[in-house]
């Protein structure tokens, strides 16, 4: 019995390792795998255990093995899946960047002394814009949460300096109150700040919630360890 209850402890901190380590909620985690929160919040206080089933498609999503939930100290964790999605992150950017240079080249060469020459240059505002929607996705998504603040910070401000420009440019003076776009950015960025602190801390508080719920319990569990004092230890290990 104290083998299958060190085992079931042994699972549910295992949990939350890998979870916090892959950067998720127990919300977010528990929408992945199609339960509710309450029940990932039962399996890391240990008071259930996942049945196999939820525990491979874990370790699918963690890039480990099943038996790694039963392990004494949890394997570090390698994301693989999080790195394709970053080297694929990377290699849209670059794209863009491309797609955005070609543009510029061929139009240059096509329309070189025209209008449209003189304007080509914002097809690299847009590339701004567009590479910072990637990254929002990229770290929503994986949760990276102050990159994913700085990301959402660029996209913001580069999509205000882009239409700026773009309507200016194409108006061919400066149209009244355009200057208003940046007013618009300034709330746009706060509550951006705003979300990024208050999930951060939330997520802290729960997190923390979780781990003082489970040591309650198992100090409920097992009241003569906690209840035995260094001095009885030294008694013991000395004799009377």
């Amino acid at each position: 019995m104290a083998k299958e209850t060190n085992l079931q402890e042994n699972i549910a901190h295992n949990l939350v390792y890998y979870r916090k380590s892959y950067g998720l909620t127990q919300l977010e985690l528990a929408e992945k795998l199609s339960y509710t929160d309450k029940s990932v919040s039962k399996w890391e206080r240990g008071e259930s255990v996942p049945d196999i089933f939820v525990l491979k498609a874990l370790a699918d999503l963690y890039g480990i093995k099943v038996d790694d939930f039963y392990r004494d100290k949890p394997k570090k964790l390698h994301n693989r899946q999080v790195r394709r999605r970053l080297v694929a992150a990377l290699l849209s950017i670059a794209a863009i960047w491309v797609v955005a240079t070609v543009i510029y080249t061929v139009i240059m060469v096509l329309y070189d002394g025209g209008n449209i020459a003189e304007n080509v240059w914002l097809v690299f505002l847009w590339a701004i814009v567009a590479s910072a929607i990637v990254g929002d996705v990229f770290t929503f998504f994986y949760e990276k949460r102050f990159i994913y603040l700085i990301s959402l910070t660029i996209f913001i401000w580069s999509l205000a300096v882009a239409i700026f420009f773009t309507v200016n440019q194409c108006y061919g003076q400066h149209p009244k109150y355009m200057w208003l776009v940046f007013i618009v950015a300034i709330p746009l960025q706060v509550l951006a700040t705003l979300q990024y602190l208050l999930r951060w801390s939330f997520v802290n508080f729960t997190d923390n919630l979780t781990e003082n719920f489970k040591r309650r319990r198992t100090t409920r569990k097992n009241p003569e360890e906690t209840s035995k004092s260094p001095q009885d230890d030294s008694h013991s290990e000395n004799g009377p």
